[in-house]
């Protein structure tokens, strides 16, 4: 069984970022919405984790949010 193929977006809570994780769950992609306000990436199939990517320590808890929820990220 292959492992499921995680994805994070940042900037994932509106515009182009929520369309990106719109189409990588229609991939097949589980997926992680990173944003300053990510309330609207739930509806586009996505884990909404609220992030500031200037803050290294802010990154680095949204990405143990993100290993925990889903798994590890893919490459």
């Amino acid at each position: 069984m292959t492992a499921a193929r995680v994805a994070v977006v940042t900037g994932g809570g509106s515009g182009i970022g929520l369309a990106t994780c719109a189409r990588l769950a229609q991939d097949g992609f589980s997926v992680a919405a990173l944003d300053l306000q990510p309330a609207a990436a739930a509806g586009a199939a996505a884990l909404a984790v609220s992030c500031d990517v200037t803050d290294e320590s802010d990154v680095t808890m949204a990405m143990t949010t993100v290993a925990g929820q889903l798994n590890p990220v893919n490459l």
